[in-house]
């Protein structure tokens, strides 16, 4: 499929007989093209195979526009990541901020310690407030990481999936708290990917026992060992800005250069998507409102922006 996708990419960049539109979007036709590309890929490994996926046409499915047939339909292939989702995009911004805010150490392949250090520690003498599962979580985090940085998150599996990739070549650990109504599938990939898995019972966000409100207190909890050398960074994917911005700074700059230069439309009509920390339609949606519109008029008044709607049980 990825394959098919670059070859009718390039021949769409050849022919320029039709005009066409975005991804989970409807969008107008128009002759103007964004000549800028996206920023170059200076990354490497896991890291440089992130973004810059297809932005496919549904052909049938635009069809049955049938009172706007100059309209039509196409999805952004977020599937294509190596992640198999859009949320390795977040988890690499937000792993980055971190780093460079001093929240988690420098990066293994940026630090001059190259070799594991024991970090491990004992209830004895330096953990005497928690219980016995989280002293364990908690050791063998310290156990594996190379960096000193230790990632924990509360996640029902996807960006779990894509900060423990990340976190593999970057050299930090990684805890992840699941609740139990999640496949078994992941949590035998998050374990063949090197996580401490801490699975709790499913309950509501207002249950201390939440599984994002015990990633939290397992981050606070290593933290305030005051181990030198220890950081633990609460990812907090729902609040942290950095998941926001991935989308804003990437997914709605890619989806809009691709509509441009490789289906020759100016404007994208609607950007449609469910949601779930609500990161990517926040971000791809300011981006589009901001910088694609149509004019309704010839002098160019009247402008309309994008629409955003979200899809919602």
């Amino acid at each position: 499929f990825t394959l098919a996708a670059t070859h009718y990419h390039s021949k769409r960049q050849r022919s320029s007989s039709q005009s066409q539109n975005n991804a989970c979007t409807t969008t107008t036709n128009n002759n103007q093209h964004d000549q800028t590309p996206p920023p170059s890929d200076t990354l490497k490994g896991y890291e440089a195979m992130i973004g810059n996926t297809p932005l496919v046409e549904l052909s049938n499915l635009s069809k049955l526009l049938l009172n706007h047939p100059q309209k039509k339909i196409y999805v952004k292939m977020e599937s294509l990541n190596p992640g198999g989702t859009g949320k390795d995009r977040a988890a690499l911004n937000m792993l980055k901020e971190a780093e460079a805010n001093g929240l988690l150490p420098p990066p293994l392949l940026l630090s001059s310690a190259n070799e594991s250090k024991n970090f491990t520690i004992t209830d004895k003498n330096n953990h005497n407030k928690s219980s016995s599962i989280f002293t364990k979580s908690i050791n063998q985090a310290l156990e594996r990481t190379k960096t000193g940085g230790i990632v924990v998150e509360g996640t029902s599996g996807s960006t779990g999936i894509s900060l423990a990739s990340l976190c593999t070549s970057r050299g930090h650990a990684v805890i992840v708290v699941m609740p139990d109504d999640q496949a078994y599938e992941k949590r035998c990939m998050l374990r063949r990917l090197n996580v401490v898995l801490h699975v709790v019972k499913n309950c509501a966000i207002s249950n201390p026992n939440h599984y994002v409100n015990v990633a939290k207190r397992i981050a606070l909890e290593i933290n305030d060992l005051k181990k030198e050398c220890i950081q633990a960074f609460f990812v907090n994917q729902f609040e942290n800005l950095a998941n926001y911005k991935a989308h804003y700074t990437s997914t709605g700059p890619e989806i809009l250069y691709q509509l441009r230069t490789v289906h020759h439309v100016s404007c994208c009509s609607a950007f449609v998507m469910s949601s779930g920390t609500g990161g990517t339609i926040a971000g791809v949606g300011q981006y589009l409102k901001e910088n694609s519109s149509s004019s309704s008029s010839s002098s160019g008044d009247d402008k309309k922006t994008t629409n955003i709607i979200l899809v919602d049980p």
